[in-house]
C-alpha cells in the first residue's frame, strides 16, 4: 500500500473531531456511487480495505509515543552526561525529572525529530537528549497551533429569532492556526483519484457538525501528495528482534490475536453517532452507536501476523444495520528500544 498526504487548510473551527473513522465515514457519505460505496464497505469487512486513513494533525507533525519510566540509575548516568563537572547533585537529579515531565505534557513531534529518534531506537536517554537539544520539535496537545476552546452560545427560538434569554451555553471546538495533514494508505493506484473527488465534495460539504453555520470548513490543492519521507517506507519494524513495532495514526480496534502486545497513551471508548445525511434520520429515537473501546492515534504495538491490524464492525446502530465502524490501523513502523517490555506498560 502507498502512502499519500492530504494537505488541509482549515477555514473555520471544527465542532467535531478529526477522528480517523469519522473522516472514514464522511468519505463513505459523500460517494454517491452506491456500488462503489458498497464494495469499499464489503471489502472493509472482509479485510481488505482499500485505504486507511489517519486522523488530523498538524501540519509537519506526528502523534508522540506514550511516554516511559526512566529508573533511578538511568538518571545517575544521564546527569552525569549532562553536567560533567563532578557528582549528579539531587538538583541536576530534580531537573532531569522536571525535563521528563514536560515531555509527558507533549503530544505531537516534527517529521523530523521522529526520524531522529527512530535512528536512535527510541532510548528514554536519546528521547530525553533530543527534548533537551531540540524543544522546538515537540508540541504539545494544546496550544497555539492546535487548541480546543469553549465558545458561548445561546439558544434562539426558532419563530422570532430572537436569543432566548437565560439559555447561554458553551461547545468545544477544535482550532488550528497552521495546515492540517491527513495520511492515507492507498492499496490501488485507482483509489487514488478517487479520494481526491471524494474530499473535494467533503471540501463543498463540510466536515462534522454545524456545518450549516459554517463550522468545520476547509480548503485544499485537490491532489494527494506521495510520502517520499523514510518513515513511510521503513517496514522493517525493530532491527533488535524479529518482532515488528508499529505506531498507529489512526483510532483502531485490534481483533484478537492480531497483535502480541501494546502501549498507550490512552484508551478511548468512542460513542458514535450517526449522522444527519440519512434522510429519515428525525425518525429514528436512538441516533448513537453502542460504545466502542479503541485505542487511539499514537499508540505502539507488536504485530503477530503480517495481515492489517484492526477491522470493520457492522451492528452498533441500532436502529441502522447497515452503519459500519471503521476500525483500522494505519501504521508506520516504529523502532523501538528492544530492553521494553510492552507487555508491562499494558492499558
Amino acid at each position: 500500500m502507498t502512502w499519500y498526504r492530504a494537505e488541509l487548510k482549515p477555514l473555520s473551527s471544527f465542532v467535531t473531531p478529526l477522528q480517523s473513522d469519522t473522516l472514514w465515514g464522511h468519505l463513505m457519505i459523500m460517494e454517491r456511487d452506491e456500488a462503489r460505496r458498497e464494495g469499499m464497505i464489503t471489502s472493509s469487512l472482509a479485510g481488505d480495505p482499500p485505504f486507511l486513513v489517519s486522523a488530523g494533525f498538524p501540519a509537519g507533525f506526528l502523534p508522540l509515543p506514550p511516554p516511559v519510566t526512566v529508573q533511578d540509575e538511568d538518571l545517575q548516568v544521564l546527569a552525569k552526561e549532562l553536567y560533567p563537572d563532578g557528582v549528579s547533585s539531587l538538583a541536576r537529579i530534580k531537573s532531569i525529572k522536571n525535563t521528563i515531565k514536560s515531555l509527558c505534557k507533549k503530544s505531537f513531534v516534527r517529521y523530523k525529530g521522529f526520524s531522529e529518534l527512530n535512528e536512535a531506537v527510541w532510548s528514554p536517554m536519546a528521547r530525553i537528549k533530543h527534548f533537551i537539544n531540540y524543544p522546538e520539535s515537540y508540541l504539545p496537545g494544546n496550544d497555539d497551533v492546535i487548541h480546543t476552546a469553549d465558545v458561548m452560545h445561546t439558544a434562539v427560538n426558532r419563530r422570532s429569532s430572537a436569543a432566548l434569554e437565560g439559555h447561554l451555553y458553551d461547545r468545544p471546538e477544535l482550532f488550528f492556526t497552521g495546515g492540517i495533514d491527513v495520511f492515507f494508505q492507498i492499496r490501488e493506484t485507482a483509489y487514488k483519484s478517487r479520494i481526491e473527488l471524494l474530499l473535494n465534495a467533503l471540501q463543498q460539504n463540510g466536515y462534522g457538525a454545524r456545518t450549516t453555520i459554517g463550522k468545520g470548513r476547509f480548503e485544499w490543492p485537490g491532489k494527494l501528495i506521495e510520502e517520499t519521507r523514510s518513515i513511510f517506507f521503513d517496514t522493517s519494524g525493530s532491527s533488535d528482534s524479529d518482532t515488528k513495532e508499529w505506531l498507529s495514526l489512526s483510532s483502531f480496534t485490534p481483533v484478537a490475536g492480531q497483535i502480541a502486545t501494546y502501549m498507550s497513551p490512552k484508551a478511548i471508548i468512542k460513542r458514535g453517532r450517526l449522522g444527519n445525511w440519512l434522510p429519515d434520520m428525525a425518525a429514528f429515537s436512538h441516533p448513537w452507536k453502542k460504545p466502542l473501546l479503541m485505542l487511539p492515534p499514537g499508540t505502539v504495538f507488536q504485530k503477530e501476523t503480517a495481515d492489517l491490524v484492526g477491522q470493520a464492525i457492522p451492528g452498533l446502530a441500532v436502529h441502522f444495520e447497515d452503519a459500519v465502524q471503521f476500525a483500522y490501523a494505519a501504521a508506520i513502523s516504529f523502532k523501538r528500544y528492544h530492553t521494553l517490555d510492552l507487555s508491562q506498560e499494558r492499558i
